[in-house]
């Protein structure tokens, strides 16, 4: 008995999404790479200031466009990643981990706090950079919970109230207030020996 061992093309062929679908799933791909990346530069290229924002409409289609180019070279290796992705999700939202309810919301989140800041990049670059127990930190805020944001309202309104709080200093004034109201009742434990524990914020 003798194995058949696949050729590189006849790989590529069960590996392949039936059309048109293979361009769909690279299209929709592209619109999410896009939009942080026109992000990006739209705060770092000068504004030509043209009408209509013309200027900034040929930038995202430029962006789309060569987004588009690339993915399609590499559209078979593209697709087998974002089929693993899906099923990494899939997982982790039926088992209580990293699922879909959890990308949509950091990447909202980081769309949101790139079109606020001067440096979009930076949100990208923390993304990506590692810290100890950067995941366990994340699930630990908990700020989906009624008791975190519930405390977070009830510490802005404790701490510099007399400071006058205009659009750009607002948020900034008000993570002072969590953090001075956090600080004033803090009570540090040791962990225990050889491991980090991280309380949840509920």
């Amino acid at each position: 008995m003798t194995i058949k061992i696949p050729t590189i093309a006849e790989l590529k062929e069960k590996l392949s999404l039936p059309k048109p679908w293979d361009s769909v799933v690279i299209f929709l791909l592209n619109i999410l790479i896009a939009i942080p990346l026109f992000l990006i530069a739209h705060q770092n290229l000068i504004d030509l200031e043209w009408s209509l924002h013309l200027d900034r409409i040929i930038i995202f289609i430029l962006i789309l466009v060569a987004i588009q180019l690339v993915l399609r070279l590499v559209k078979t290796i593209i697709i087998l990643i974002v089929f693993l992705y899906l099923i990494a999700l899939l997982y982790g939202t039926l088992f209580g981990n990293y699922g879909f309810n959890r990308v949509f919301e950091d990447y909202r989140y980081m769309v949101y706090s790139m079109s606020e800041t001067p440096n979009p990049q930076d949100i990208i670059v923390a993304k990506l950079l590692p810290f100890p127990n950067k995941s366990k930190i994340i699930n630990a805020v908990d700020f989906s919970n009624p008791k975190v944001r519930n405390f977070a309202l009830f510490a802005t309104t404790q701490h510099f109230r007399e400071i006058k709080q205009t659009g750009e200093t607002r948020r900034m004034i008000q993570c002072f207030a969590v953090f001075k109201e956090i600080r004033n009742r803090w009570n540090y434990v040791n962990d225990p020996k050889g491991r980090e524990y991280i309380a949840y914020a509920s």
